[in-house]
């Protein structure tokens, strides 16, 4: 970490083949050894070649698929480290590279041929940030969080205090040590002069090396402080203390509202449950259009129809559902979260918008990981559980939520 602390600040741009996840390992330990790193831009091989390589299904590719897809040759060494940092780099640069020749067909079977690149078509440019937000407001869910051990919190022993180190007193005195007076100094009578340099020097070595020391303890102190805290902690949701639930969430979740929605709101009826009121974002979030990449390289653009505006709607929904309940089992050790999710709709008798549930489920951790988020349709997957949403004429209304 160290070393990655080094390295970090002369960086402009953080570049991985799902870079999500390897930024939440990366947060994970930063969290675990009190570092702070700037904010970076960031570049997902993963899913920048996703459209481009186009695997059935729409599936991701793999590090693997992407290198022999541009390439045209498997990964030396695959999954050693260097070999795989060697080949998303490779992998980034050809993304950026739109002209850059490619080979297909490797992946799904067929005989490998030279084609260009389909990032050429300059129409494809406005089709990709299209798509990118779709998968954007309707994958939210496959993202996965890190998990908290609480029990790792409570055995790991204390950091151990740092010894005094006097490294550099110990250069001054081997430098008095070595000094042989020249018969230049004997002639110049600077003997006693050199000699007192030395013994100066030994003098500053141990104010430097008191204050270095300084510096270390404080920064112990510091790393031990938020040890005991975490363990506290630790000890407290173990012993299901609800408010030790909602230190957790703040000091350890990690799904930013602002990703899913305007506001989200924890409460916690006993040590079994949570109980989560999610304020969305409004339908406006929605593209009003539709594209499609036609075979011609241009883009067909239609207005959404009311029933499939809808459907991205409810997919935002229940994917935002999904991702909360994630990112709270990975936190918290609670059987059951009931989700509310509100949103701003027309009171008819008053002519007012006012905030109204619009979905209400109550998600289980048994069920929930039984499901595979990579494959799953969030609003099928809804039927796993109780769910409330009712729908009329295309439009979400409001419905009574569940009880926690």
């Amino acid at each position: 970490m160290q070393e990655l602390s080094s390295l970090w600040p002369r960086a402009s741009v953080v570049v991985a083949h799902n870079v999500r996840f390897d930024l939440q390992l990366i947060q994970f330990s930063c969290d675990r050894t009190s570092t702070r790193l700037p904010r970076l831009q960031s570049f997902c091989t993963m899913r920048e070649s996703t459209k481009i390589i186009n695997l059935p299904g729409g599936k991701w590719p793999r590090l693997e698929e992407a290198y022999r897809f541009y390439f045209g040759e498997t990964i030396d060494d695959a999954h050693d480290a260097l070999a795989d940092v060697r080949a998303c780099m490779r992998v980034f640069f050809a993304l950026k590279n739109a002209s850059a020749p490619t080979f297909t067909g490797n992946i799904i079977g067929r005989t490998a041929r030279r084609t260009r690149s389909s990032a050429v078509i300059p129409e494809l440019k406005e089709f990709e940030e299209h798509q990118r937000l779709i998968e954007a407001l309707t994958e939210i869910h496959r993202e996965a969080p890190m998990t908290v051990d609480w029990s790792e919190f409570t055995d790991r022993p204390e950091p151990e205090t740092p010894i005094f180190e006097n490294a550099h007193e110990r250069v001054a005195n081997a430098m008095l040590r070595t000094y042989r007076p020249t018969i230049l100094d004997w002639m110049l009578f600077r003997v006693r002069a050199n000699r007192g340099r030395p013994q100066h020097n030994i003098v500053r070595a141990r104010e430097h090396d008191a204050q270095g020391h300084a510096e270390v303890m404080k920064s112990h102190s510091d790393r031990v402080n938020e040890f005991r805290a975490n363990k506290e902690l630790a000890r407290r949701v173990q012993a299901g203390d609800t408010s030790a639930y909602e230190i957790a969430i703040q000091e350890f979740m990690h799904c930013e509202p602002s990703l899913i929605g305007r506001d989200l709101l924890f409460s916690f009826p006993d040590a079994d449950s949570a109980e989560v009121t999610l304020f969305a974002n409004s339908e406006k979030i929605i593209p009003a259009e539709s594209k499609k990449l036609l075979a011609s390289g241009r883009i067909s653009v239609r207005t959404q129809s009311k029933k499939a505006f809808s459907a991205l709607y409810q997919h935002h929904l229940c994917s935002c559902v999904f991702r909360i309940s994630r990112d709270a089992f990975a936190v918290l050790p609670v059987r059951k979260i009931v989700i509310h999710i509100s949103a701003e709709l027309l009171d008819t008798k008053t002519g007012h918008f006012t905030e109204q549930c619009i979905l209400s489920a109550s998600i289980l951790r048994a069920q929930t990981e039984e499901l595979d988020f990579e494959r799953i349709d969030p609003v099928d997957a809804m039927e796993n559980f109780e769910c409330r949403m009712r729908i009329s004429k295309g439009t979400l209304c409001a419905i009574d939520p569940i009880r926690a």
